[in-house]
């Protein structure tokens, strides 16, 4: 199930076979010739914030912020690449997370000569930084990268000092849904769950390790006061109205008082430059006092 969840990058990069933390500076001159294909959401956000988004010729399908990625050329997506479709748009770097799939299409990318940067997972709006300052000199945008920087820095202090001013915890469910028949609890190492982490929760499916499919009995064990859904699942049980049809939701004290916190997959999930706002927004979102909170960023 793992695999269904977009989860992001960074910090250990790796060029063609050799892994480096000293990023190679692109010449200004040689950028007009630079084709990049980002091979996800994140990797792509951060390249259009740095103003490297005419740069990109290729993303996959979780590359959909800003609006205009979306009329950048589709490689599918990260799980299910095809080495045709990516050599296609004849690219000169591919960037992205180390756990796109196949391997045999990478290494297939990596045999033409194309550079290809692939990193670990983002865990933090701390690894977010790393990342955002590592592709800010590998492209000579350091201007750019402290201004985003600084600008995330902002929003994770704000949101420690209000942290810091309301002690109350609230138990709160984050839960990955597909219709009706995929479910899942993102448990205590699963990347999204991690951003409960920056707020006053108290993640009722931390005793489960990352991933595990909801039933009737357990959702009403963990009586969660809050329940965290991204807006592509929502969306895939035909709106919120249709969280009623989730066996147990009903007899939760978020169900009860309809206590959903809604926000967009990649800026919930993405760890990407807007994390420190999607931070104080699943701040306000878990403790408004009542109603539904939702977000897109």
């Amino acid at each position: 199930m793992k695999k269904y969840i977009v989860f992001i990058i960074i910090l250990i990069f790796k060029t063609n076979t050799t892994l480096s933390n000293s990023p190679t500076i692109i010449e200004s001159n040689l950028k007009d010739s630079y084709r990049i294909v980002s091979l996800d959401g994140t990797t792509t956000e951060i390249l259009f914030s740095l103003g490297l988004g005419k740069y990109i010729v290729g993303r996959d399908i979780s590359s959909y912020y800003p609006k205009e990625a979306n009329n950048i050329s589709s490689v599918g997506y990260k799980y299910r690449l095809s080495s045709e479709g990516i050599l296609s748009l004849k690219p000169t770097l591919i960037l992205g997370q180390n756990d796109v799939r196949p391997k045999t299409v990478i290494d297939q990318i990596k045999s033409t000569g194309i550079n290809v940067v692939l990193s670990n997972d983002v865990d933090s709006c701390l690894d977010t930084i790393s990342y955002i300052n590592y592709l800010g000199e590998m492209f000579n945008k350091k201007n750019n990268s402290d201004k985003l920087v600084e600008n995330l820095k902002s929003k994770l202090k704000k949101i420690k000092l209000l942290k810091d001013e309301n002690k109350k915890l609230i138990k709160v469910l984050m839960l990955y849904i597909r219709g009706y028949k995929l479910k899942l609890v993102l448990g205590r190492n699963s990347g999204p769950s991690k951003m409960l982490k920056y707020v006053n929760a108290l993640n009722v499916g931390n005793h489960i390790n990352e991933t595990k499919p909801v039933t009737a009995e357990s959702m009403v064990n963990m009586n969660p006061d809050v329940i965290v859904l991204f807006k592509k699942g929502v969306e895939s049980i035909g709106g919120i109205k249709g969280m009623v049809n989730i066996e147990g939701v009903s007899y939760t004290n978020a169900g009860r008082n309809e206590r959903f916190v809604i926000m967009d997959d990649l800026y919930l999930g993405g760890f990407g430059p807007r994390c420190g706002d999607a931070a104080l927004d699943l701040y306000y979102g878990i403790n408004q006092k009542k109603g539904i909170f939702q977000s897109d960023g």
